[in-house]
């Protein structure tokens, strides 16, 4: 009996594994992006400065926001103009970000461009909280 449900257990899990490989999701940061698009020599070179600017504003703001959450638990209050600059940054950066997607778009062919849509693009929408 023990051996029975040690199988059925080990045949779930194996099953469950290979289901999340399945489902795996593809980023426009995921390295194997290029491979899962099919792209060419000529596309990957015209596309990679693209990605790589595209990462490097993410990592920009991620490094910002920590920052901030920083100051936040400090104690520190925050200047107004310094939150106005941030936000006028933060606005600049989700424009690149969306010009280059366009720009990559426009490199593909039709069958990449449908596999396009299944790769998970960054969220551009700033999260507010629900303040009174």
């Amino acid at each position: 009996m023990k051996k029975i449900i040690l199988l059925s257990v080990l045949l779930l899990l194996a099953f469950k594994i290979s289901k999340a490989q399945e489902n795996k999701v593809i980023t426009l940061l995921s390295p194997n992006l290029y491979e899962f698009l099919g792209l060419s020599e000529e596309q990957k070179a015209k596309i990679s400065p693209l990605v790589e600017e595209i990462k490097s504003i993410q990592e920009k703001q991620r490094a910002t926001f920590e920052e901030m959450r920083k100051k936040r638990e400090a104690g520190e209050q925050f200047d107004r103009e310094e939150m106005l600059k941030l936000r006028d940054q933060r606005e600049k950066d989700v424009n690149t970000m969306k010009s280059n997607i366009e720009k990559i778009k426009a490199e593909l062919t039709e069958e990449q461009l449908e596999k396009f849509k299944e790769v998970q693009l960054p969220n551009f929408e700033m999260r507010r909280r629900n303040r009174p």
